[in-house]
């Protein structure tokens, strides 16, 4: 019966009762709706596709599915031409949403020979069908990503609507929307940020930077003072200055940066936006005063550290002599917010500063592990906070939270970074003695 009038029940199903119906029909036996929408040669499909269902369609197509990957494989591929062919964001996006592997398991099943069967019986269009695909599946992502990032930039900068359009047109595949997207925010090595324009030392750095800081707020408090006391310990060239200075207009802001290429950046972008009550101190933070060396990688322009940890990565580093100071003397007066990010030497600059600790109210600091680092290092620093009252909550840092995504477990022994987010229950402090 149901493969003699498959049309009428199938209309019938998807029009008037919806997932309930299909669901009570069909549920329980996922044979049945292979046998419906693999009939009279696809038809089924094609009319579920063109229905424009995508709730029914997810529930039908969930990502995995096996009746999916049944559907496609069968008949040559002309299942996967029906669906591509559709040109339907909704269909796409339910079928191959973000981190769906069913699209490579298809066509890489059985040593590709459907892959090959499917280019090869019509090439030339196939392969502009596939390459249709990928371009509507990435400028789904990236209009996603310009919403993210919209409201942080100066998008009535003269050129940015011109740039974005030339970018949306030059898009092919999602591999490198944020590089996409750094050329329209910044043009001429300047970032035409919402209230105020950055130079940046590289567009890995600005893009991370931009996630991390203006779009994430990773370094959002309820700051009270109209006039804060703010640390920003490893400035680099100002996204967190600047994010301090425009959230907290009051703010009092000591910043530290010692690579000279950077702090050279940041001193500019101080300049040009005008930044009052701001002080600029090329030191490194460390246990003790005086000269270390510094070691600047060639790649990153956000990984100076004191350590030489990069060479671990294979990386080639310039040792430079710097400056290196203790973060105890500047805690002798409340600190409303303390963000430390030093790459590597926070632990020992934690415990030099452990009695003036009392005295800061928010704390950010991010933790580095592995390549050359003692293992033993972030309970130490979960253990000192604790012991001087703080609240505290760790979580992984942007980069490294993209990197494991997917089987995170098997990152356990792996070099990272992670974030340390602390509050202290005794704020306002002990007074100063």
């Amino acid at each position: 019966m149901l493969r003699a009038d498959a049309g009428a029940l199938i209309k019938d199903v998807l029009f008037h009762d919806g997932d309930a119906a299909l669901f009570e029909v069909l549920g329980g036996d996922r044979r049945a709706i292979r046998n419906l929408l693999l009939a009279d040669d696809a038809s089924r499909l094609k009319m579920l596709l063109e229905s424009d269902d995508a709730a029914v369609l997810k529930s039908i197509y969930g990502v995995g599915s096996a009746t999916l990957r049944a559907l496609l494989l069968d008949d040559s591929a002309k299942r996967l031409k029906a669906i591509l062919d559709a040109d339907n964001r909704a269909v796409l996006k339910s079928l191959y949403g973000p981190g769906s592997k069913s699209l490579e398991v298809l066509l890489l099943d059985d040593d590709a020979k459907r892959l090959k069967r499917f280019l090869f019986a019509d090439s030339f269009k196939n392969l502009v069908v596939i390459a249709q695909y990928r371009r509507v599946r990435a400028q789904v992502q990236f209009e996603e990503a310009w919403s993210e990032l919209e409201p942080v930039v100066d998008s009535g900068a003269p050129g940015m609507e011109a740039r974005l359009n030339e970018q949306r047109r030059l898009l092919l595949n999602a591999d490198k929307i944020w590089d996409h997207l750094t050329q329209v925010v910044a043009a001429d090595g300047v970032a035409r940020l919402r209230h105020g324009a950055l130079a940046f030392s590289d567009r890995g750095a600005l893009w991370t930077l931009i996630h991390e800081i203006l779009i994430n707020e990773d370094y959002y408090a309820d700051l009270q003072s109209p006039a804060p006391r703010i640390l920003d310990c490893g400035a680099h060239f100002g996204m967190g200055l600047y994010y301090f200075v425009t959230q907290y207009p009051g703010a009092r802001v000591t910043a530290f940066e010692p690579d000279p290429a950077n702090f050279d950046v940041l001193s500019q972008n101080v300049s040009r936006n005008g930044f009052k009550d701001i002080e600029l101190l090329p030191f490194a933070l460390s246990a003790e005063d005086g000269v270390r060396t510094l070691y600047r990688s060639a790649k990153y322009s956000m990984a100076s550290s004191l350590s030489d940890r990069r060479k671990h990565f294979g990386e080639s580093l310039e040792p430079i002599e710097v400056q290196c100071r203790r973060l105890s003397p500047y805690l002798r007066e409340p600190v409303d917010f303390l963000k430390l990010d030093i790459e590597g030497e926070e632990d020992r600059v934690l415990e030099e500063c452990a009695e003036g600790l009392s005295r800061v109210h928010y704390l950010f600091c991010e933790y580095h592990q592995g390549a050359g680092l003692p293992g033993d290092r972030l309970p130490k620093i979960l253990q000192l906070l604790a012991d001087r009252g703080f609240d505290v909550h760790v979580g992984k840092s942007h980069g490294f939270q993209a990197r494991t995504k997917r089987r995170p477990m098997t990152f356990v022994d792996d070099t990272y970074s992670a974030v340390i987010y602390a509050k202290n229950r005794n704020w306002p402090g002990a007074s100063v003695p």
